[in-house]
């Protein structure tokens, strides 16, 4: 192989790195942000349970100490299990290992 032909070779290699890079780019882009917001997603959701599983805890404790009536225990405690429920079906829908 002269040097021409090296040349052209080296050129075209050149030319399919820079074409695969600039068709790869897209999912390059959406993989970085995907990397960057999961995982602040999953602990804003992380901290939403916390937070449900915190309110629960008090709300049993109101109830012990005779502060909450049996109805509004119900209704508050029902309304916060579907909370949950709706935060563990969003965790686990978003979940990159399901």
């Amino acid at each position: 192989m002269d040097i021409q032909e090296e040349t052209i070779v080296r050129w075209e290699v050149g030319c399919m790195f820079i074409i695969d890079n600039f068709l790869r780019s897209p999912y390059c882009g959406v993989k970085w942000i995907f990397t960057r917001v999961h995982p602040l997603e999953k602990d804003a959701a992380d901290a939403e349970m916390t937070r449900i599983n915190k309110d629960l805890l008090d709300l049993y404790r109101m109830l012990e100490a005779g502060v909450l009536p049996g109805e509004i225990f119900v209704q508050l405690e029902q309304q916060l299990l579907e909370r949950g429920d709706i935060s563990s079906r969003r965790i686990m829908s978003e979940s990159p290992y399901h």
